[in-house]
């Protein structure tokens, strides 16, 4: 199935260009439809546009391959935002979506056949949980599950005569253990099975599944890469042409684009995502160290800790360790009454963005109402999740204190 839109995405000159670090390529890369005069804007301005005209009816074949006819296509707005996408993740295309189950969804369909089995690690986003469970079955596609906390050969040993994909979130939500993507891009090879990672935990700053072997890497933009939360957005990277070619196919003829307004607003967050990724590395840091010495805290769960029975094996490939962390209390109770007294940081579900926002999982993302006992058996009742933002981490830390105060408080009151 080809695609009727230019079907290499536009990078720009090489050279110079590829020399640039990551913070440089996200504010200086641009691209835009030619403008005759000597000025242009700062900033690519959102072309709004649904339709492109053109002078010469026999110009109309080379203008699908070259340049813009509908926004459903390309436009320049998509353009520039899957270039500087792809320049950070290194790949050889992006493909942007409405949301990031947008990407996950239309990655698993596009590559995905009736009769073919898939490979997840779990726990796993409760989306995509339910996506697997509940839409899979209906296109007559097997799932099955390994232990994210487990030796990553279990991917090997999971795998059938009809397996296609292995699928991982390269850290766990909501567990943050980590999946050995270097060791899965290897057995993925080897059973020529496709590897796809969702690394919206750990953005293109920390990590870089592609420069590890693995074929295709998404996002939830809006979580991170958005990092305002005032967008919804996806994507998905790939390491092959085939497979860009193949994936920009089916959203351009599935019609789930990406919004002029919405690829214009993540390109503006894109352009401080460097700066707010280093403040969510060191403030989650200076987090999980103060919870992990708290008498009210059992266990903390943050790969950035040396305590992380998976710390080495994570530090092999990230740069850094994000802004999401877990941690449990000692009882279901105190847990809830802790998320319910926290001021700073809000109670709400998503992350990756500015604020600082608190879960108490069980209860929210992962209760039984969007998961199985089977998904959640290794979920904790008294399971706290953090999403610590880019507030000051003395405010964040006290808050967290006053909060542990008010447990205290409530069950004094309550016996």
């Amino acid at each position: 199935m080809d695609t009727p839109s230019r079907p290499e995405p536009l990078y720009g000159k090489e050279g110079d260009v590829d020399k640039l670090s990551s913070a440089t390529q996200l504010i200086s890369l641009e691209v835009g439809a030619s403008d005759a005069s000597q000025s242009k804007p700062i900033i690519t301005p959102i072309y709004h546009s649904s339709t492109y005209y053109t002078k010469k009816c026999k110009d109309f074949v080379s203008q699908v391959k070259e340049g813009y006819i509908y926004q459903r296509m390309v436009t320049p707005n998509f353009e520039e935002l899957s270039m500087i996408i792809s320049k950070i993740e290194h790949g050889v295309g992006t493909v942007d979506f409405p949301s990031g189950m947008g990407a996950i969804f239309n990655t698993l369909m596009c590559f995905l056949h009736p009769g073919d089995h898939i490979v997840v690690s779990a726990p796993v986003y409760s989306g995509t949980s339910f996506a697997l469970r509940n839409l899979m079955p209906q296109f007559n596609i097997e799932v099955s599950y390994v232990d994210a906390s487990r030796d990553v050969e279990l991917y090997r040993s999971a795998t059938k005569p009809n397996t296609k994909m292995y699928f991982a979130e390269s850290i766990c939500n909501p567990m943050m253990w980590y999946v050995d993507i270097e060791k899965l891009a290897v057995i993925g090879r080897e059973q020529n099975v496709l590897t796809v990672v969702d690394g919206t935990f750990s953005t293109p700053i920390n990590q870089t599944p592609l420069d590890y072997g693995i074929d295709m890497v998404m996002h939830s933009c809006t979580k991170y890469m958005g990092g305002h939360s005032d967008l919804l957005a996806g994507c998905t990277t790939v390491n092959n042409i085939d497979h860009y070619r193949k994936l920009k196919a089916w959203q351009t003829f599935t019609g789930v684009s990406q919004s002029a307004h919405n690829s214009v607003s993540l390109l503006r967050s894109l352009r401080t995502l460097h700066v707010r990724m280093k403040t969510h590395n060191e403030n989650a840091m200076e987090v999980a160290k103060f919870l992990e010495k708290h008498p009210k805290v059992k266990k903390v769960y943050y790969l950035g800790l040396p305590s992380h029975p998976q710390h080495e094996l994570a530090s092999r490939t990230m740069k850094g360790f994000g802004g999401m962390m877990s941690f449990e209390m000692h009882s279901e109770r105190e847990s809830i009454i802790f998320a319910e007294s926290t001021r700073i940081f809000k109670l709400a579900v998503s992350l990756g963005g500015a604020e600082s926002l608190i879960e108490h999982v069980t209860s929210m993302t992962h209760c039984k109402k969007f998961t199985t006992d089977e998904e959640t058996k290794h979920i904790p009742d008294s399971l706290i999740r953090l999403s610590v933002g880019i507030e000051g981490v003395k405010d964040q830390m006290a808050d967290l204190e006053q909060a542990f105060k008010q447990v205290e408080t409530t069950l004094q009151n309550e016996s």
